[in-house]
């Protein structure tokens, strides 16, 4: 017999079958039972359909309770077939009839571990853009003070403590300092952004002093 939602019943509505099974209990009693016999019979061939459907019925909610609960589960950032699959077999250990309370436990406990790596992953992608902003930043803030590589060169030159074929020649050596010492000061003032122009200025002067023979040498 087929429901009002297109389903199919196997059980059929609960009052015919009721009535059959009640007729089919009592035909077969003996022509000559009593009454009170009879309505035993009766009774308990009515009750034990209605049994049966309340056990149907309660096996259909407690599926369509599961495949909500599945339907309805997902992490934003979270492959979504993966979560569900998590879900299902998560309830599937749980028995007919589980409380709508602890199947959500369940869900929830299934989700736990892919809320747990978005977040981590979240995390992770946050920290990069952060460390790529700061890097940046310490870049941009470099590049306006390396040019004191080359008035450094330029002021031993007038101090005669080097000498150089020319300003290419000074201009070459600059940049070949700049090369060697520009790793060294983007790592120390990611680490340090809050050191001064002044600083920075000291801090390269001191790096020219340390790496200029090898880069003549070269």
């Amino acid at each position: 017999m087929r429901c009002l939602d297109g389903t199919i019943d196997p059980f059929g509505f609960p009052a015919i079958r009721a009535t059959r099974a009640a007729r089919e209990a009592v035909r077969q009693l003996p022509q000559d039972a009593p009454v009170a016999e009879i309505e035993v019979a009766a009774r308990r061939a009515v009750e034990q359909v209605a049994s049966e459907f309340e056990a149907h019925r309660a096996a259909e909610a407690d599926k369509n309770l599961r495949e909500q609960l599945i339907e309805w589960s997902w992490v934003p950032g979270a492959d979504l077939e993966e979560t569900r699959r998590a879900v299902r077999e998560a309830l599937a250990k749980l028995p007919p009839g589980t409380p709508r309370k602890k199947l959500e436990e369940a869900r929830d406990a299934a989700l736990a571990a892919f809320k747990a790596a978005v977040a981590q992953r979240e995390d992770a992608e946050r920290r990069r853009k952060e460390e790529k902003r700061k890097l940046a930043a310490v870049e941009f803030r470099l590049s306006f003070r390396l040019p004191r590589v080359s008035d450094y060169l330029r002021q031993l030159e007038q101090w005669s403590d080097i000498e150089f074929d020319g300003y290419t020649d000074r201009r070459q050596t600059a940049e070949k300092l700049e090369q060697k010492i520009r790793p060294i000061l983007l790592r120390e003032l990611v680490e340090k952004p809050e050191m001064s122009d002044k600083k920075i200025h000291r801090r390269i002067e001191k790096l020219v002093d340390a790496h200029l023979d090898a880069v003549i040498e070269q």
